[in-house]
């Protein structure tokens, strides 16, 4: 097979057929062509994503190479997978209404432990709609195991890292997530953030 390297212009192995070789330059500068757009959707989403969200997401770098390289994609497809395993699970869609329906109604044998949802700030590129992006997590703990969890050291560096990016009144209209504590929506921000409400006693 004879294939021609795009930066050194050399040749090694044998000659591809013609139809072959036509193939092959096709889906070189498929691949080139979607490279330059994949860059063009990173900056994108870091323009239109809330920070909070790469926050969350910088132990899923592939996932966000998959969203930057398939973002084009997102409004002609029902959805786009980001991350598929056990515990976890991300997703991308319009943010249309019933795109969360859609997706719990394929997770009704997976117990939920966390859910995310991110908005972006604007229509994605080429559509009338909002980019969606739906991540789950499924590790539920028993009551049990919550209680005897050692208390949780956040590093102090993480601590500044979110103060920054959802600092007060830059919520917007972003980031949704879920806990067991429930979520609110602030009425000054318009932005949903999520708390854990202690349980009242009963006065007197």
């Amino acid at each position: 097979m004879k294939i021609t390297s795009s930066t050194t212009g050399k040749t090694r192995g044998r000659g591809l057929p013609a139809a072959d070789a036509g193939l092959y330059r096709r889906i070189r500068d498929a691949l080139a062509d979607r490279n330059r757009q994949a860059m063009e959707n990173l900056n994108w989403l870091y323009d239109n994503l809330h920070p909070y969200f790469f926050i969350t997401m910088k132990e899923d770098i592939e996932a966000i190479i998959c969203l930057a390289t398939g973002l084009s994609h997102v409004p002609g497809q029902r959805k786009l997978t980001l991350l598929d395993h056990e515990k976890r699970l991300i997703v991308a869609r319009l943010d249309i209404p019933g795109s969360l329906y859609e997706t719990l109604k394929t997770l009704q044998e997976r117990e939920i432990s966390y859910a995310e949802l991110t908005h972006s700030f604007r229509p994605i590129p080429g559509a009338r709609q909002d980019l969606e992006i739906q991540k789950f997590e499924f590790d539920r703990k028993t009551h049990r195991e919550i209680a005897e969890a050692a208390a949780p050291r956040i590093p102090a560096g993480l601590r500044k890292s979110v103060r920054s990016a959802v600092g007060p009144g830059d919520m917007r209209r972003g980031q949704f997530l879920y806990h067991p504590g429930g979520p609110h929506k602030d009425p000054g921000t318009g932005g949903w953030s999520c708390s854990v409400t202690p349980r009242p006693t009963n006065a007197g």
